[in-house]
């Protein structure tokens, strides 16, 4: 939700942001930011390698910036909230 209401600090480039702008981008947890920075000082990443750290790579695509993407149009749109979340259902009360 933060990073929905705060576009404007979004996409983040993965090689060169600190730990605390990594850590709001949705879909990245703790352990895989500090696997990213730990890792900062030996290799440049790509989005394979991102893919490789979290559960969702959908949800964390348009908020990163890797050394082989770029979202160009992503970020922009109007619609992105319904990308990322599930369509909402009505839960039975009685199954």
């Amino acid at each position: 939700a933060w990073a929905l209401k705060f576009r404007e600090h979004f996409p983040v480039d993965v090689n060169r942001a600190p730990r605390e702008r990594l850590l709001r981008v949705p879909g990245l947890g703790t352990k895989a930011v500090d696997r990213i920075v730990r890792s900062l000082r030996f290799r440049r990443f790509t989005l394979d390698d991102i893919a490789r750290l979290t559960v969702s790579i959908a949800k964390v695509r348009p908020f990163i910036v890797t050394a082989d993407w770029r979202p160009t149009l992503l970020t922009d749109r109007a619609d992105l909230r319904s990308l990322l979340t599930p369509p909402a259902r009505q839960l039975e009360l009685f199954a």
